[in-house]
């Protein structure tokens, strides 16, 4: 026991302390290397890790904020968090309260350009700059009662939902955009591989960025599966509130069956949408004039993305 606790005490004296490995990219770590080219793209891939953590936070936050709202435990799973919502709109919508919930720039994020600016140019002198000007607009989510208008205890619910999906739209755009900019960063990486040599002088440096260079290049492939991820459950959140959401006996503004990409998990489809109601025969000429049907739509907090 003396020798095993002498042991103990020594492993814990200064100067014998094994030393920690260095942080990872995957924990946080932003290399500095002295060379711009370098530092901007490892200062991206923390960006991106930053962006992709801060979304899933989000995406439960929301879930969590909406199934409470509900009555149900934050952590209840999304299918019975559907259930619930769709028996509270359809009791709103016999009680003259019905729901129109309307997306806008979220149907063609795949398709979206990188955000953190562009490749190296052909000399790799210059740094890639953000075009404001082609940036596509922030995507919204508006909740529209065209059915009446809601009262205040009505009003929490309807609150909650619309957060829910801003939340949702801006969660899956980001994370579209997010996935475009890791694709462009892993092809960067394997272009600075080639420039290691002629940018730093001293081999001991050479050697340090070759292995954060190795260690990016593994590293953006797993945080892009992540990102997939979070935007496949933010698109999961987007479906079943426009299809709970939607309770207008004719409504123009459902969002359109979203085409999975080849690399998406796959999501259980949206039910149809309702059939519209049949047509009223026109009155005869002899009848009494009647009063026009109400055209009000009061929204409960229409949300747009800042």
């Amino acid at each position: 026991m003396a020798l095993a606790l002498g042991a103990g005490l020594a492993s814990l004296a200064p100067g014998c302390t094994p030393k920690t490995p260095p942080p990872a990219l995957s924990t946080g770590e932003k290399p500095t290397t002295g060379v711009p080219r370098f530092d901007r793209l490892f200062n991206d891939v923390h960006s991106s890790l930053v962006a992709v953590q801060e979304a899933q936070s989000e995406e439960v936050d929301a879930r969590g904020a909406l199934a409470r709202r509900l009555g149900l435990p934050d952590t209840a799973p999304i299918e019975a968090l559907g259930v619930r919502l769709r028996e509270r709109t359809e009791r709103l919508a016999r009680d003259g309260l019905t729901l129109e919930l309307d997306f806008t720039g979220i149907d063609d994020v795949d398709g979206l350009e990188p955000h953190g600016g562009d490749a190296l140019d052909e000399g790799g002198a210059g740094e890639g700059t953000l075009d404001t000007g082609g940036e596509p607009a922030p995507p919204t989510a508006t909740l529209r009662t065209p059915g009446r208008e809601p009262q205040r205890r009505e009003l929490r619910l309807l609150e909650a939902l619309a957060q829910a999906a801003l939340s949702g739209a801006t969660i899956y755009s980001n994370m579209g955009r997010e996935r475009r900019q890791m694709e462009r960063l892993s092809a960067e990486v394997g272009e600075l591989e080639t420039r290691v040599d002629t940018s730093f002088v001293d081999p001991s440096d050479r050697d340090r960025v070759r292995r954060k260079l190795a260690e990016a290049k593994e590293f953006l492939p797993q945080l892009n599966a992540r990102a997939r991820e979070v935007s496949g459950a933010a698109d999961i959140l987007i479906s079943l509130l426009d299809e709970a959401a939607n309770t207008a006996p004719v409504s123009l503004t459902r969002r359109r069956s979203p085409t999975p990409s080849k690399d998406a998990a796959p999501r259980p489809p949206s039910a149809p949408a309702p059939a519209p109601p049949p047509r009223a025969k026109p009155p005869a000429p002899t009848a009494s004039s009647t009063a026009p049907a109400s055209t009000a739509a009061a929204a409960p907090p229409s949300s747009a993305a800042p």
